[in-house]
């Protein structure tokens, strides 16, 4: 067996974990739920295959445990980015209602003395 046997397996599956990890974290918003789903795929995977090629489990099982970091560095890396995002988005609001607030006090100021 040579290490060209598994490259369909290996490169479709951090494809996978990557898309599986991004997906569960904004659409579900559960980001521990993909690396644990990740392990335990690729740990049933990892007990299939070698039916099939001439390879222990051992290996196998330790890359998806590999995977599973993997996936877990991704969805955390995913949250953090989104709340990032979130106190931007909140920082921005936060000053246009601020100018509002101060245009408005402006006006009514206006107001008051042309009366």
């Amino acid at each position: 067996m040579n290490i060209f046997d598994f490259p369909n397996y290996l490169w479709i599956s951090i494809v996978v974990v990557v898309i599986f990890s991004i997906l569960s974290s904004l659409i579900m918003k559960k980001h521990f739920i993909s690396a644990i789903l990740t392990f335990i795929v690729l740990g049933i995977i990892a007990f299939i295959i070698p039916n099939f090629y001439k390879i222990t489990y051992e290996p196998l099982l330790g890359y998806a445990a590999f995977m599973a970091i993997v996936s877990l560095f991704v969805s955390l890396l995913t949250w953090y980015l989104m709340n990032k995002n979130k106190q931007r988005i909140a920082n921005k609001q936060s000053k246009k209602m601020n100018n509002t607030q101060e245009e408005a006090r402006k006006f009514e100021e206006l107001k008051r003395r042309e009366k």
